[in-house]
């Protein structure tokens, strides 16, 4: 039972082991991530176009399943503000004649389907999913992603009604209503800015998000702002949410599938990054594929209770790190906290300006623009700086998930090309040094007289098999000697399918019918297992099986010393 429990909520029995010397710094990391996380989910449900007490809602079931289901002990799930942008995106098409209620399902829908197929996809252990988010494309769609919330908030921050959702037609909108700036919001937005910016470089363990709140709360009743055309929260209901399916059509969940599945794959490549960053900070592992299961019930959770779609908090984690919590107690300090919120302190934030939630999520996103590692992609390789240009326009142009989606279809088509033609060499002999190196460009191409080894840098399939038959046949016919062996440095080939199989039964036949005999050294058993199946070593005998290049080159020796140098 305890194994079960153990498999089943790795959050829950890892619980189970707590030590009392780790209360405290838990309860101080739980309050503080409470304190940071109110005006942060409240910002982020706005962002979404949710009533601010659904961000409430979604951290509070989010902290607490993954505290039960989780194997990081210090991420914080919850609203962030990728993932509430998004499904502002994906909503807004769908959402007739502005309406707030079922934008607030569909948002809730979407959670939903994302909890479900997240748990399904983390059931078939397929955690393996977030290895195929490259560098180049989650720096890309970070930026991307970074300028279109900032773009998103300019309208709040200037105090002008915005139209345009897109990133380019939104900015042009904003050139022609400059002359419709409310100066009192520009005031305060570029306060609240400098405010947040200015203690997180004095004071960097302050909440600045929450301290902004409050000033501008009270400033806001006493000053009677909106009277002055300050826009702000509003009335916000008291209470605990309430379990519900949401009240959409099966037309609208069908429409909310694909945007599902693609929201499901970003928020758990950025909850396996984040947690497996954490991991290795602090000295353990995480299971991908559990935290499949948890993001799944997080959002489950949340979609249940009137919530929207969340995923891991970067800036929660980082505070909850920083304090020096020790496990998912702090997470449930921090929920535990928010149930009197809401209970009691919600009709606070009626007076809370939007602009001090605007210069939050601004400063916010304006974090995820990473010019640096930018950068730094161009200076380790231009065509992955490429890719993260061309991530970066596709969601700034067709939406963040088309310009992922077709992202990672260009990533995969990469990957392909770059194994079609992969880095391939020779083996020469150096003077001085007892091992052969590696050369892709020698007047004399054979190791020895008569021999040449060659070695293939990627597993061998149908869109590179007939590259590596080509280049062999080009190295015979560079040789300045007739050769006799070509022996294969098989050691990177670590797979071969059945279309490159029948391409090198076609090379062993050419250079038999030229008497050349082929050889292999350091054959993977995948390799040496497929060769087998297709008759290959029948052929060639298992005497042409070599376990290194050393072998190899002293079987050729050996058969030069019996044979002479011109026998077969």
């Amino acid at each position: 039972m305890r194994q079960l429990l153990s498999r089943a909520l790795p959050g829950l029995a890892s619980l189970g082991a707590y030590r009392r010397a780790w209360l405290r710094s838990d309860i101080v990391a739980g309050m503080t991530v409470f304190a940071v996380s109110v005006p942060s989910v409240i910002a982020y449900a706005q962002l979404a176009g949710v009533p601010a007490v659904t961000g409430l809602y979604a951290a509070l079931v989010a902290m607490l399943c993954y505290a039960l289901l989780g194997t990081s002990r210090q991420l914080i799930m919850g609203p962030e503000a990728t993932s509430a942008i998004i499904v502002a995106s994906v909503l807004a098409p769908l959402t007739h004649n502005g309406d707030p209620a079922r934008h607030v399902a569909l948002a809730s829908m979407l959670a939903l389907m994302v909890g479900l197929i997240a748990i399904g996809a983390g059931l078939l252990k397929v955690g393996f999913l977030a290895d195929f988010f490259s560098r180049p494309l989650l720096t890309g769609y970070t930026l991307g992603t970074g300028l279109i919330i900032l773009a998103s908030q300019v309208g709040r921050l200037l105090g002008v009604r915005l139209e345009n959702d897109d990133f380019f037609p939104r900015l042009l909108e904003m050139a022609s209503k400059l002359d419709q700036i409310h100066p009192l919001t520009l005031a305060l937005g570029g306060a609240g800015i400098a405010f947040i910016l200015a203690l997180r470089r004095f004071a960097r363990k302050a909440p600045g998000s929450l301290a902004l709140v409050v000033l501008m709360t009270v400033a806001s009743a006493l000053l009677d702002l909106k009277q002055h055309g300050l826009a702000v929260v509003g009335l916000v209901p008291t209470g605990l949410p309430v379990v519900a399916l949401p009240a959409i059509s099966l037309a609208d969940a069908r429409d909310l599938l694909l945007p599902a599945l693609s929201l499901s794959l970003i928020v758990f490549a950025d909850v396996v990054l984040t947690a497996r960053l954490y991991a290795r900070r602090n000295g353990y592992e995480i299971d991908a594929s559990q935290e499949l299961v948890a993001l799944g019930a997080c959002n489950l959770a949340a979609g249940l209770t009137g919530g929207f779609t969340v995923a891991a908090s970067g800036s929660r984690t980082v505070v909850n790190d920083d304090l020096g919590n020790k496990s998912q107690m702090s997470g449930i300090v921090a929920a535990a906290l928010i149930v009197p919120f809401l209970l009691f302190f919600t009709p606070w934030l009626s007076e809370l300006p939007t602009v001090a939630l605007a210069s939050i999520i601004f400063v916010a996103a304006f974090r995820l623009i990473d010019a640096p590692g930018m950068l730094e992609l161009a200076r380790m390789r231009r065509s992955e700086f490429g890719l993260a240009l061309v991530t970066i326009l596709g969601v700034l142009t067709v939406g963040i998930l088309q310009g992922i989606l077709f992202t990672v279809a260009l990533s995969m088509m990469v990957m392909v090309a770059r194994t079609a033609r992969p880095y391939d060499a020779v083996l020469v002999s150096v003077e001085g040094i007892d091992r052969f190196h590696a050369v892709d460009r020698v007047d004399s191409v054979e190791l020895m007289p008569g021999l040449i080894v060659y070695r293939f840098h990627a597993p061998l399939f149908f869109a590179n098999a007939q590259r590596f038959q080509a280049r062999v046949k080009q190295l015979i016919a560079r040789a300045r000697q007739p050769v006799r062996w070509v022996l294969i440095s098989a050691e990177p080939i670590i797979d071969i399918d059945s279309s490159a199989a029948e391409v090198i039964h076609q090379l062993n036949a050419d250079l038999d019918a030229r008497g050349i005999e082929l050889r292999f050294a350091g054959a993977s058993p995948p390799l040496k297992w497929m060769l087998g199946q297709t008759g290959l070593t029948d052929k060639v005998g298992e005497h042409a099986f070599y376990s290194s290049v050393n072998i190899g080159v002293k079987a050729y020796l050996n058969h030069l010393s019996q044979n002479g140098p011109q026998g077969n």
